[in-house]
């Protein structure tokens, strides 16, 4: 993976903003909305405080590089997540935001402890940077915690900069939740993260490469950050944000984005 888009996670940052919106999650589950409201896709409110609770416990000891729940591979993510959540408990909301508190400070502080550009163990037997697993459970933060505000009918609000921070942890992995046999075809988008840096997305001999720099684009995308993680993260769609002007692109190839789309399998 690239470790130009790593560099551009900034460890501490993306720490703080997590604690941010780890707080405001666990206010939310404290005030006991219902734990059986609809949240996203088949999952509860107290389905997705289950999962979210589980992933930072999970991400807390591979930082400690301690043994945790595991799959064999990262497209069976989706699948894997919704069998491990209908196997958990059921707990009540208070207690799952104490759980989500305890496991975060252990996890930031297990992170602080360790070089910036150091690596640690992530699904499926790979490794990613120290910032980029933070950004990851910045991004669960953020975005399941939206998920959980809008169903009990709460604000929530993700800010551009953090939004960006996300933006590349989306990059860095995306490679990761690729198809490579689906891949065939070559090409190049700059994706330009408005106020923040380029990353360009390309693709060459059936592999995905995400770097800050690179061939000449067939396609531009100038992407308001907030809104690319949430159409990247199936929270918004596309035309809407397109319609709003959050989106839009020009180039040689509007087809490029469409196949990247098909290539990939969600998270």
């Amino acid at each position: 993976m690239s470790d130009d888009v790593a560099s551009l996670i900034d460890r501490d940052e993306a720490a703080a903003a997590l604690r941010t919106y780890t707080s405001r999650l666990c206010t939310i589950l404290r005030d006991s909305p219902d734990p059986d409201e609809r949240a996203i896709g088949i999952w509860t409110v107290g389905e997705v405080a289950n999962h979210i609770a589980s992933g930072i416990e999970n991400y807390s000891q591979w930082m400690q590089d301690r043994d945790a729940p595991d799959l064999d591979e990262l497209r069976n993510m989706s699948a894997w997540n919704v069998e491990t959540v209908r196997a958990l408990a059921r707990a009540d909301l208070p207690q799952l935001a104490d759980r989500i508190e305890v496991a975060t400070d252990a996890f930031v502080e297990a992170a602080a402890a360790r070089s910036a550009s150091s690596e640690v163990r992530w699904y499926a037997g790979n490794r990613i940077p120290v910032g980029v697993a933070v950004c990851m459970r910045l991004i669960e933060a953020a975005v399941h915690g939206r998920d959980v505000a809008v169903a009990g009918k709460r604000q929530w609000q993700i800010e551009r900069d953090d939004a960006r921070m996300m933006a590349y942890g989306l990059g860095y992995i995306g490679p990761y939740f690729v198809h490579d046999d689906a891949l065939d075809f070559e090409g190049t988008v700059r994706v330009r993260v408005r106020g923040g840096a380029d990353l360009y997305y390309v693709v060459r001999d059936q592999r995905l490469r995400v770097a800050t720099d690179g061939p000449r684009p067939h396609w531009h995308l100038s992407v308001d950050p907030v809104a690319w993680v949430l159409v990247t993260t199936e929270r918004r769609n596309q035309w809407s944000a397109a319609i709003r002007g959050q989106i839009f692109g020009w180039g040689t190839r509007p087809d490029l984005p469409f196949k990247l789309r098909a290539a990939t399998f969600q998270g």
